[in-house]
């Protein structure tokens, strides 16, 4: 999914080169929402509690004794959590590692009616404010951001960038695995541009009335934003600093885990009803296996059982970074699909990973990316009166470079300008040697 950005192929990424990175569990959490008014007006019992920060307790009187009442886990946010207490835990680490250049994913999983989307939500929005004030702060490197917005509904996949319905097909290339055909990417220039896009993709989701919640997301949402990093112009890091960095960062809104029977859709024909809970099954299951599987490690993963998790398949492969906030509900009458949700939460604590930052190592690339500065610089120089444009770089692509510093440069400092293309011939030189060696 994606293509390359500056002619740099992804045969050129390290995440086979480098050596093998720390490895660390997928980080799992759990929140327990408010209970709602009608649940309220029933008189429904609170089942969940969060004994401590990692430790979650069951209060409902079961039948079977042999059911589990209490599960640790990375976190558990109780009912008065706030969003941000929910992005700093869960949610930041990822978004710091993917601007470092590890590939990330975030999942809200859980019952229709638990919270999922409005975790998400909230995440996304937090996550937009802490990129780009990460990109303010950053000296020596500029950054690109591309997002795109996949819904996979019924087993079929939609670009939510798109007005008119799609049906977008998944092919395997050899490089990068399975990619999304046609799908569309949308160039990010400032927070408030990816707010507007968030935004826009929520408008577009298939929404449907169902007995749990008054307006159900009936479908698996992945917002995923390409980040590309490299050394900014004129910066003072040294010549290994110089390589570009690509990742991805993933953000899953499931759609809801409960049974068919508590799917119904209170007003809708019971055949189309069963088909779209039944897909929804289909894909959240198949997740499940995958997850399973990658937990046991050397048993058969089915990625291509499902769109969802053949889309997700790169992220899900073992070299990136996982995040999962599995949302309660802390009704007793919804005991059995918590208890399912946390079954799936239990299996991903089991799973490990490895991640691999993603830095372009071919010199060559490097070459050709000095080179382009070189000619940036004396085009400027000549066209633009000798003023750079602060803060931000035009993109060969159609992106927006863009980095916390302030670059100036006057025609009339002869000084400075020699002394700018020195050190850019300087690394080209460095880069040369290095290929010989």
């Amino acid at each position: 999914m994606g293509t390359p950005r500056n002619g740099v192929a992804p045969s050129e990424l390290n995440g086979s080169a480098q050596p093998p990175g720390k490895t660390e569990k997928v980080w799992v959490g759990v929140r327990i929402r408010p209970l709602l008014p009608h649940e309220k007006e029933a008189k429904e019992a609170v089942a969940w509690t969060a004994g401590n920060q990692s430790t979650l307790t069951c209060l409902a009187e079961e039948k079977n004794a042999y059911q589990q009442s209490t599960y640790q886990y990375d976190r558990v946010f109780g009912e008065r959590t706030t969003s941000e207490e929910v992005y700093a835990s869960a949610a930041q680490p990822m978004v710091r590692s993917a601007m470092k250049g590890y590939n990330c994913t975030l999942f809200a999983y859980g019952q229709t009616g638990s919270g999922k989307t409005t975790t998400m939500r909230s995440v996304m929005r937090h996550a937009a404010k802490d990129i780009f004030n990460y990109i303010a702060h950053s000296r020596d490197r500029e950054f690109m951001l591309k997002m795109c917005a996949i819904e996979v509904y019924n087993e079929v996949v939609h670009d939510l960038f798109v007005d008119t319905d799609t049906n977008l097909k998944i092919s395997d290339d050899k490089d990068r695995g399975p990619v999304v055909v046609d799908l569309t990417e949308q160039s990010i220039e400032s927070e408030e541009h990816l707010l507007k896009m968030l935004k826009a993709v929520e408008g577009r989701r298939q929404v449907r009335e169902t007995r749990m919640n008054q307006k159900s997301s009936r479908s698996h949402l992945v917002v995923r934003l390409y980040v590309e990093s490299r050394a900014a112009p004129f910066s003072t890091g040294s010549l290994k600093d110089l390589a570009p960095v690509l990742s991805t960062i993933n953000f899953v809104d499931l759609a809801g885990s409960e049974r068919l029977s508590q799917a119904s859709i209170t007003t809708c024909s019971r055949g189309g009803l069963l088909l779209q809970a039944s897909n929804i099954n289909v894909s959240l299951l198949t997740l499940g296996k995958v997850i399973r599987a990658l937990g046991k490690r050397g048993d058969h993963v089915p990625y291509r059982e499902s769109n969802l998790t053949r889309i997700l398949q790169p992220s899900l492969s073992g070299n990136s970074r996982m995040a999962i906030v599995c949302t309660l509900s802390p009704a007793a009458g919804s005991v059995e699909n918590s208890r399912a949700a946390l079954h799936f939460a239990n299996h991903a604590k089991a799973v490990t990973m490895r991640p691999v930052m993603n830095e372009v190592r071919n010199e060559q690339a490097l070459i050709h990316k000095m080179e382009a500065e070189i000619v940036e610089l004396r085009r400027r120089l000549v066209g633009t009166g000798g003023q750079a444009q602060a803060g931000c770089w035009p993109a060969g692509t159609g992106g927006l470079w863009m980095h916390g510093g302030t670059t100036r440069i006057l025609q009339d400092d002869r000084a400075l300008v020699s002394n700018l293309l020195q050190q850019a011939s300087a690394g080209l030189q460095g880069c040369s040697v290095l290929i010989l060696k």
